[in-house]
């Protein structure tokens, strides 16, 4: 028994180095996970944060980007219906043209000027 004890004593003495190695490398290593996990966790807010902001700017240009397409259809809309309202206006220019109301016989003839004097002349002639 002594032998046995003395053998088991001699062998713990002998492994005492090793187990106190492995406990700091145990120590080590758990320091080194919460180093890890505060930098991952740091990384992950700053990440979120980028996030919202890029979702924001993201929002942002889906609302100025539907807020341009609205105006250029509004834009597109106009223009058509100047289109067509210059197309009556220039039908009814050559209307008053045919029926002598205007002179566009004149190389500089402005048909606006002349259906302005011809108003006039109408307001005239109506007046008196």
């Amino acid at each position: 028994v002594a032998r046995v004890s003395a053998a088991i004593q001699e062998a713990e003495r002998d492994a005492a180095p090793a187990l106190a190695a492995r406990a700091k490398a145990a120590v080590d290593l758990v320091r080194a996970l919460h180093r890890a996990a505060e930098s991952a966790e740091t990384l992950a807010n700053e990440e979120e944060e980028r996030s919202a902001a890029l979702q924001e700017v993201s929002d942002s240009a889906y609302r100025d980007s539907t807020s341009a397409a609205t105006e250029a259809q509004r834009a597109r809309s106009e223009a058509g219906h100047l289109r067509q309202r210059l197309a009556e206006v220039e039908q009814e220019t050559a209307e008053a043209v045919r029926a002598g109301w205007l002179d566009d016989s004149a190389p500089d003839a402005d048909p606006a000027r002349a259906a302005l004097a011809a108003s006039d002349a109408e307001k005239t002639a109506v007046a008196a």
